[in-house]
């Protein structure tokens, strides 16, 4: 069963030049952890040679000044956007989400789709709408280079890279790569 949903933004123009290069994008509820940021740095971004963008929500009253900071010292040149954001609360998510019937088919199926709104535990929805924003990011940065990445790179802010990530040439690129039934990675071409 596939769901689709109305794209709430249009989609990306043409651009004038061939797609180049590689975007990781980094989303999560701020949990900082230099080993963790690092090894992205070092097993993914660099040997990807990788622009980094970056959607993270944390703790109220947090500006994100010195989140930005702690990934600028990590990535340096190499981190094109960042952005800090506060989760949507529970009665602006259903705001958003009532045009659809989506939730409610979620809600019947079960599952954690659609938390916070299905059940009391679990963000799945906040991380849902971070990649979102990343990916909003990224095509705002394509629109100013005027060519779009080749590669998308999706990586968890918490998730600890303990080698090197495949090289792009040995993925088929008439496929989306990701673990088995997991939110930790995502390889996703674009032609």
């Amino acid at each position: 069963l596939e769901q689709q949903y109305p794209r709430l933004f249009p989609a990306p123009a043409p651009l004038l030049h061939q797609p180049r290069g590689v975007a990781v994008l980094i989303s999560g509820f701020w949990r900082f952890n230099f080993p963790a940021v690092e090894s992205i740095r070092r097993h993914v971004t660099v040997p990807l040679g990788a622009q980094v963008f970056v959607v993270a929500s944390g703790e109220e009253g947090s500006s994100g000044m010195q989140e930005w900071q702690a990934m600028l010292k990590v990535f340096g040149p190499s981190l094109a956007r960042f952005e800090w954001v506060r989760d949507a609360s529970l009665d602006h998510l259903i705001a958003e989400l009532s045009q659809t019937f989506a939730v409610e088919m979620y809600s019947a199926a079960g599952g954690w789709a659609f938390t916070p709104l299905t059940s009391a535990g679990g963000v799945s929805i906040h991380a849902l709408r971070k990649i979102e924003g990343a990916l909003i990011l990224v095509e705002e940065y394509e629109e100013v280079r005027q060519s779009r990445f080749y590669w998308l790179v999706f990586t968890r802010l918490d998730l600890v890279w303990m080698a090197e990530h495949p090289p792009l040439s040995a993925l088929h690129s008439n496929a989306v790569w990701t673990l088995s039934q997991e939110d930790w990675h995502a390889a996703l071409p674009r032609h």
